[in-house]
């Protein structure tokens, strides 16, 4: 065997004893965008298209492309997230040009358009530039979080504890934990939308304010993941070896 096929096998058998892990527990909704709209979780939380759906090849197999228009969006089961206090989201994204919002998840309900938003600005300003996370109406603001501006994947996981936010991208933990708005989330009947802003329940989209991007392995857990658990999702993002590509 050569030096070079050896040190294939020995780090493949690394990653499958280190990254083999299960999957943590309180798993709501896992969508892998393999040209399908499938809830992978047992909640059969499926996802539906407002237009014709667009995979592109990903981390991942395929991932989900979201136009810079105000059509391409994606309606969740409110179910995955509603009344949820603590929480963690996962995501592979990356961004194909910039909009006044790159939205990627919306939430809403009659009284709050913006009950829920995760979303990224590139607009060279500190206080409004990265990742942010929009509670109730409330902006929270990622500190030193513009990496998505080189246009390539990255693994993102956004978690909140109590009144505490934590944002993780590639493994590492980034910035320091921001103070946010605990409210258990309270979301409509079609209130919940990957890749536009809601204006109004499961519509009113804007021109400039979708994700504008890609979307692979989305996971929403209905606790705040961390210790061995957030290392073992983190750990996840290691995609290409399992995909065989």
């Amino acid at each position: 065997m050569s030096e070079r096929r050896y040190a294939f096998f020995v780090m493949l058998l690394f990653l499958l004893t280190s990254c083999s892990q299960e999957m943590p527990s309180g798993l709501r909704l896992y969508l892998n965008f393999d040209e399908n709209l499938s809830d992978s979780s047992t909640n059969n939380f499926n996802g539906r298209s407002q237009s014709t759906v667009i995979y592109e090849q990903g981390e991942c197999r395929f991932s989900l492309k979201i136009g810079n228009n105000t059509t391409d969006a994606i309606y969740l089961n409110r179910n995955s997230v509603n009344q949820l206090r603590d929480f963690t989201f996962s995501f592979l994204a990356k961004i194909n040009g910039f909009n006044r919002n790159n939205n990627l998840i919306s939430c809403a309900n009659k009284f709050q358009e913006n009950e829920l938003i995760i979303g990224y600005n590139s607009m060279e300003d500190k206080f409004m530039d990265g990742w942010h996370l929009i509670v109730n109406g409330i902006r929270f603001h990622f500190e030193n979080s513009v990496l998505m501006d080189d246009f390539n994947w990255h693994h993102i996981i956004i978690t909140r504890k109590g009144r505490v936010g934590r944002l993780i991208i590639d493994g590492q933990q980034v910035g320091n934990v921001i103070a946010v708005d605990s409210k258990p989330l309270d979301v409509a009947v079609d209130g919940f939308v990957i890749g536009q802003d809601q204006d109004c329940v499961s519509g009113c989209f804007q021109q400039g304010q979708s994700w504008h991007g890609n979307i692979d392995e989305l996971k929403i857990f209905s606790t705040a993941l961390e210790g061995e658990s957030l290392e073992n999702l983190t750990c996840l993002k290691r995609y290409k070896i399992f995909a065989g590509n």
